[in-house]
């Protein structure tokens, strides 16, 4: 089945609408890894517009972001030209061996083949190097309007059904994980503070979402209207709190 998110409206969607949640994550690793400065090299996995490229600054020296769309490249390369980004996918990294101190996956390792992506991380980490997943997605929490979860779990969800995953977030396979020691799964939580506008752009962007505008080519701006109509009546204030719960897994090379 092709990727719906390798279409060119996504990565602007992508680009103007996705918060900037990562540098949260990026202290996540500096603790865990202990680190007191700069590690050299790092690799981000479907990196798309370049949000959690960018946040690699505060992590490693040299940087490269990778993607399978040349879409989302194309943002990423008009607000990041600075850094390395290079088309490919994540299960056949174009790199040498033990290349990368560093490699992160966000908010994309459930849409890999595992077994085939894990052997790629494995391979390209120098020893010792880490993998790291992370993930952050809106669930209908809004701090001042508690009845807006109810709207985000049955009309919300009705209209754009999501398909079924597994229970435990950034699940690793057994049978995958043979090279890595994977640690407990911890979480974190951001805030957005954001108006009806921004909220609607962000709705747009999420999967269930992008199905129906770029693969079942269901009107960009009808959904949109949709959404305005609806959300816009729980915002109570010009802006509300809106609470993103996040994921995050340290796998290490062994």
């Amino acid at each position: 089945m092709t990727n719906a998110f390798i279409h060119p409206s996504v990565a602007d969607r992508y680009a103007q609408a996705r918060p900037y949640f990562q540098p949260q994550v990026m202290e996540l690793i500096r603790t865990r890894l202990g680190l007191s400065g700069l590690l050299p090299t790092a690799l981000d996995v479907a990196c798309g517009t370049g949000n959690s490229t960018d946040a690699l600054r505060s992590v490693a020296t040299q940087i490269t972001g990778t993607d399978i769309s040349a879409a989302m490249l194309g943002q990423a390369r008009i607000r990041l030209p600075e850094l390395n980004f290079v088309e490919a996918s994540a299960e056949q990294l174009p790199f040498e061996d033990f290349t990368f101190d560093l490699i992160t996956v966000s908010m994309a390792f459930n849409a890999f083949n595992q077994e085939n992506f894990l052997k790629e991380a494995a391979r390209v980490l120098k020893p010792g190097g880490w993998l790291v997943l992370y993930q952050s997605e809106f669930k209908g929490q809004m701090l001042q309007n508690p009845e807006f979860q109810h709207w985000f779990d049955t009309v919300f969800a009705s209209r754009f059904p999501q398909q079924a995953a597994h229970a435990e977030p950034l699940w690793v396979d057994p049978n995958h994980q043979t090279e890595f020691e994977v640690e407990n799964l911890n979480s974190f939580m951001t805030e957005e503070h954001w108006t009806s506008d921004q909220l609607t752009a962000y709705l747009t962007t999420l999967g269930r979402v992008v199905v129906k505008v770029d693969r079942e080519n269901q009107p960009l701006e009808l959904i949109q209207d949709w959404l305005r109509d609806q959300v816009g009546p729980f915002f109570i204030n010009t802006t509300e709190v809106l609470q993103f719960p996040g994921f995050i897994r340290f796998l290490h090379k062994l």
